[in-house]
């Protein structure tokens, strides 16, 4: 199942705004979508745990199988030290 558990907190932050959601598939990873001006301009923004730390979500790949299986998630990110990081996450 990979809807949104049904509590979504939205947060005011120093710098904008902070939603936590969670996939029901997955919910000891909440994933912390914030949003800030920067430059003038909105900045939107993912986090979750990747790996051993928080991590900056650049991209989820779901690779399915007929009829309504799922194999496996890749998650792609960047670490706290700027360096790309990446999971795969079988069920």
């Amino acid at each position: 199942m990979y809807g949104l558990e049904d509590s979504q907190p939205v947060e005011a932050t120093a710098e904008g705004w902070r939603v936590r959601v969670s996939l029901k598939a997955f919910p000891s990873r909440p994933i912390d979508i914030t949003t800030a001006r920067v430059d003038g301009k909105c900045q939107v923004q993912a986090w979750t745990k990747l790996g051993n730390s928080v991590s900056r979500l650049e991209h989820v790949f779901v690779k399915t199988s007929w009829p309504f299986t799922v194999d496996f998630v890749r998650l792609d990110g960047v670490g706290p030290d700027g360096q790309p990081v990446h999971e795969l996450i079988r069920q």
